[in-house]
């Protein structure tokens, strides 16, 4: 029995290692199979914890499909809520957000976030409320996402969060650039990270978003500079999937400002060919969610898009003011961008309300 907790264990850790830290994972290790553990007999002890983590994994590495979101709601339907449990839950959950299952995400995050108020457990709720603030984001509730993702933030320290905070800082970021809340994602950009966020899955988040940020204020050299590293990243560790940080769609927003249409068109092929192949996993060729064949670009530009990320759903964030969000302040002048500077390690710091309302329009 000892002997089986130990080998659980060491494959939980190795697998948190290899989708947390890719990059270290495989200069340590090498690649891992990605079906070493893909059938886990679920009468063998703890496995349930070992399945979600794997099935996280998995779909980061090559794409959901059904029998991965299969597997995580299993895990989810047989909750044991206990310290040690809680990142498995929370893989399980983004699996479904990754998957592009939000209501059903959303679903079992409320649950599990109300046992975390219960037991007054301010870890727990803020790992609960920054999952919760991505999947607002991705249904396009830009200012619940915000506030969500903000309020993780200001729940625990920058310690405590660690590079996890990449994740509801990148989800506050993307949610304020999209609603042209331009001061309020320049502050958030400019907020120190540890330096080893860019070494994990929540760095390619973190590219994404800041990306976003200066691609909405003009900034296009920073804005590629961001997009071309997350995406470099992102093959290099083989975790190049829509569903975890679309990058083309933001470089061919890019590019198209540059008149480089021909590179753009090519990055949006791309684009169209890894959403369609994801699709045909996850739903056997049918309509993957709400919004999957709108328009990447304008009319006249390259091929529409099929992405599940929210943002790119509503088209290029500079083309108008997002109809669901009741906030259109903007600013009048824009954010200079700043390469965030090293962790600081301060406690705390994060702003009630990252920008006034009322701000002049641009």
């Amino acid at each position: 029995m000892l002997a089986q907790q130990l080998t659980l264990e060491l494959d939980v850790t190795r697998l948190w290692l290899a989708f947390t830290y890719p990059g270290a994972h495989k200069r340590l290790a090498g690649d891992l199979p990605v079906d070493q553990h893909r059938q886990v007999p679920w009468h063998q002890i703890g496995r349930p914890r070992l399945s979600a983590i794997n099935t996280l994994w998995v779909v980061l590495k090559r794409g959901p499909d059904d029998l991965l979101v299969a597997e995580a709601e299993r895990v989810l339907q047989h909750p044991l809520v206990e310290d040690d449990t809680i990142s498995s839950l929370n893989s399980a959950i983004a699996v479904l957000v990754y998957a592009d299952r939000l209501e059903s995400a959303a679903a079992w995050c409320g649950r599990l976030q109300t046992a975390a108020t219960e037991r007054h457990a301010s870890t727990w709720n803020a790992l609960f409320t920054s999952t919760r603030a991505l999947i607002a984001l991705r249904r396009g509730s830009l200012r619940c996402a915000a506030e969500a993702a903000e309020g993780a933030l200001r729940s625990m320290s920058v310690e405590a969060w660690g590079v996890e905070i990449g994740l509801p800082l990148a989800t506050a970021i993307e949610a304020r650039a999209a609603m042209r809340d331009h001061a309020a994602s320049a502050e958030l950009v400019n907020s120190p990270v540890p330096p080893g966020l860019f070494e994990t899955r929540f760095g390619l988040h973190y590219l994404y978003a800041r990306g976003r940020h200066y691609l909405a204020t003009g900034y296009y050299d920073a804005a590629l500079a961001d997009l071309i590293e997350c995406g470099e990243k992102a093959q290099e560790w083989d975790l190049d999937s829509p569903t975890l940080a679309p990058w083309r769609t933001g470089a061919v927003e890019v590019w198209l400002q540059r008149g480089q249409r021909e590179r753009a068109s090519r990055l949006a092929d791309e684009h169209l060919a890894l959403v369609k192949r994801g699709r045909r996993r996850t739903l056997g060729g049918g309509a993957a969610g709400p919004g999957h064949d709108a328009a990447l670009v304008p009319a006249g530009g390259p091929a529409g898009h099929g992405g599940r990320h929210a943002a790119d759903r509503r088209g290029p964030l500079r083309a108008g003011p997002d109809p669901g969000s009741s906030c259109a302040a903007r600013t009048s002048s824009r954010a200079r961008p700043r390469r965030p500077g090293c962790w600081s390690g301060k406690r705390g710091g994060w702003p009630a309300r990252a920008v006034p309302r009322g701000c002049a329009p641009r």
